[in-house]
């Protein structure tokens, strides 16, 4: 099978071209990609969305490990997610992190009630 790693690294956010043993290319996801599915596996066993002021501390908990935006170049958490947007979106005038599923669905329900259309079931 052939793979144009030129292709991929270019089309696909999130991944990225390395060179390892034999001076061989490879692929690999980024480093705030992998921070993205640990994102959404944190939302996922957290009912999937949660308040953005306690986000961290239940990264904490569920992945032991501690989150510092600065380390992937964002001032705060609430840039970093936004550059997550493939994965999850701040949502309300509190401001809570979701799966950008769940997202999408609160949308089209906020939607259909300014509308005043009574939603698909």
């Amino acid at each position: 099978a052939f793979l144009d790693i030129d292709v991929v690294t270019r089309e696909c956010v999130g991944i990225k071209k390395t060179r390892r043993s034999f001076n061989r290319e490879f692929v690999e996801l980024t480093l705030l990609f992998m921070l993205g599915n640990e994102i959404v596996e944190v939302l996922k066993k957290r009912g999937g969305i949660l308040p953005l002021a306690n986000f961290i501390g239940n990264y904490k908990s569920v992945t032991g490990k501690n989150l510092d935006p600065t380390n992937f170049g964002f001032d705060n958490l609430e840039n970093l997610v936004n550059e997550l947007d493939l994965f999850v979106k701040i949502t309300g005038k509190k401001k809570s992190i979701a799966l950008r599923a769940i997202h999408d669905q609160i949308s089209q329900q906020v939607n259909l009630n300014r509308e005043g259309a009574e939603p698909e079931i």
